[in-house]
């Protein structure tokens, strides 16, 4: 019998050592409560704090941010964020998010260079939003635009899914919700905007599983610059950054100059 080149003491089993990326960024992050009409879901859950409060992200929730959904400020507290009314706190931080489109008086709140993830909603802006973004270089993107591969929107497809599977539902009701309805030619229309914040818990929680991905993946490819590097699908959301324009979209949209993302992250 071959002797075995190995000891007795490595032949036994061995704790196994992880790998640990060694450009994963923490995060400082506030979740702002939305200013639209009607407007009850939320970017995160109770749920989604918890994953990123364990991975060492600080989370900071304004305080009523998940009510109409269905989540108590102290949920949020328990799973790990820092709950406040403080407005100054939250527009401090150099990360916000926000289901609806920040305005423009929030952003004149906003610390220079700092990063929004939140709709955009562009037909229902001015060309001075854009101007105040880009002065102040922040870095914005928006919900909407964030691609995966050449034709997959994962935000819009998530809650249009609620939209299509409700519509069926709503009609069968004409009770009203706020009165949404208008007759046309003998014709009921149900014209909203917003139909998945009718269902604001399971439109929050589709939310939060994507934004939280979209965190995940931004902080384990090194942060905001390096991120953008390394990822077409975090690059496709980006619509300013370090007071340029980065979205042919706006650009056309609004008589603004553009630049290419990649370009500047080089």
């Amino acid at each position: 019998m071959s002797k075995s080149p190995f000891s007795r003491a490595e032949l036994l089993p061995q704790e196994e050592r992880l790998w640990i990326n060694p450009s994963e960024k923490r995060l400082k992050v506030s979740f702002a409560k939305a200013s639209t009409l009607q407007e009850r879901r939320v970017a995160i859950t109770p749920e989604g704090v918890k994953q990123l409060c364990q991975l060492g992200h600080e989370i900071i929730i304004q305080k009523d941010l998940g009510l109409h959904a269905g989540f108590e400020n102290h949920f949020y507290s328990e799973a790990g964020a820092e709950v406040t009314a403080d407005e100054k706190r939250i527009f401090s931080t150099p990360f916000l998010v926000k289901v609806d489109p920040f305005t423009i008086t929030e952003i004149d709140k906003f610390s220079s260079g700092c990063t929004l993830l939140s709709t955009l909603q562009i037909k229902t802006k001015k060309k001075l939003y854009f101007e105040k973004l880009l002065d102040k270089k922040i870095t914005a993107i928006g919900l909407e635009f964030i691609r995966e591969g050449t034709d997959h929107f994962p935000f819009v497809e998530s809650l249009g899914e609620i939209s299509g599977q409700s519509a069926v539902h709503i009609a069968s009701e004409l009770t009203t919700h706020d009165d949404p309805i208008r007759i046309v030619y003998d014709v009921i229309h149900y014209g909203v905007p917003n139909i998945p914040s009718r269902y604001p818990k399971t439109s929050s929680i589709a939310l939060n599983e994507l934004v939280v991905s979209f965190l995940l993946k931004l902080t384990a490819k090194g942060g905001l610059s390096d991120g953008f590097l390394n990822s077409h699908e975090l690059q496709s959301g980006v619509y300013t950054y370090d007071g340029y324009l980065t979205s042919n979209l706006v650009a056309d949209w609004f008589p603004l100059p553009f630049r290419n993302l990649s370009l500047l992250t080089l």
